[in-house]
């Protein structure tokens, strides 16, 4: 059989399937000399996009690194399922109003296996862009109270999607690892109403954002809003002019909205900061490369 022929590629992994060795024949040829034979399976199980054979070599070889999106299908053919069921078109929403997202999650029983997080996304042009909403639901958890999106211009072209991560239990040391990811999108179109929206930060403008209050240069403390369109972990911190950090003013997960911040204008231990300029910036947690930096005065 082809499949045991390639067996000493496969890193230990003893498997039965013909259809993926001809997939990891092909990939051994295509991988650059010295390639480690652990990564040229991880390929082609990616290749593949079998739920199936991305758990059983998860939990053989245990060199996953990210999670793998495959699609629905794909999923399916394993025994894994996940549906948004609200929204699932024609609603109307308010931008602003709070409404129940709802998701169904279908994983055949296995030890082996668990949902360990959802994602959830917004878009509001049929899916071509998608804005987080909320990136780190717990994976037991099936629904999720969202405060509605402000948006510009009303849009009757709005989807919801969720992506719910599947972890796997590695042979060698029963450790918990990263296998695959499964993406499901609201069945139709719903509709979000900003005619009547308070003010607030709106999406495709800027996801998150950093209000100033105090004036500059400043004697006493500083006062400031972080303002959020949706859930994420934020680090908030105070630098010199050399770049090193002088105090962490917030470091958390917060939800969509605005949330006050006060710093006293000491550094992380404890004592008065001198005269002169600094920049306190906020960024995401899981994606720095997303931050806001100001410029402000201090003076004694």
């Amino acid at each position: 059989m082809l499949a045991a022929a390639v067996g000493h590629l496969s890193g230990g992994w003893d498997f039965q399937h013909e259809e993926f060795a001809e997939i990891l024949l092909e990939k051994r040829m295509e991988a650059p000399p010295g390639t480690p034979v652990a990564e040229v399976v991880w390929q082609a199980v990616r290749t593949a996009q079998n739920r199936a054979w991305l758990c059983d070599y998860a939990r053989s070889v245990g060199v996953v690194g990210a999670y793998v999106k495959i699609p629905d299908y794909a999923c399916g053919q394993g025994g894994f399922t996940c549906d948004v069921t609200s929204p699932d078109g024609d609603e109307v929403w308010q931008c602003s109003s709070e409404q129940t997202v709802e998701w169904r999650v279908c994983l055949e029983e296995n030890p082996n296996e668990r949902v360990s997080r959802h994602s959830l996304l917004f878009s509001i042009d049929n899916g071509i862009t998608w804005q987080t909403i909320a990136d780190s639901v717990e994976g037991a958890v099936r629904t999720y109270q969202w405060v509605v999106s402000r948006i510009e211009d009303s849009s009757d072209q709005c989807l919801l999607r969720v992506i719910s991560y599947v972890d796997t239990l590695r042979r060698s040391d029963s450790l918990w690892v990263a296998a695959y990811a499964c993406t499901s999108t609201s069945e139709g179109n719903f509709t979000v109403d900003c005619a009547t929206c308070s003010s607030g930060s709106v999406v495709g403008v800027s996801p998150l954002a950093l209000e100033l209050l105090t004036p500059v240069p400043t004697r006493s403390s500083l006062i400031g809003y972080v303002v959020l369109n949706y859930m994420a972990g934020i680090h908030l911190a105070v630098f010199d002019v050399q770049g090193r950090l002088v105090c962490d003013i917030m470091k958390d997960r917060l939800e969509p909205g605005k949330h006050p911040f006060r710093w006293d204008l000491r550094n992380r231990y404890g004592k008065e900061v001198a005269s002169g300029v600094y920049f306190v910036r906020l960024s995401r947690v899981d994606s720095p490369g997303q931050s806001i930096i100001r410029k402000i005065a201090i003076e004694r």
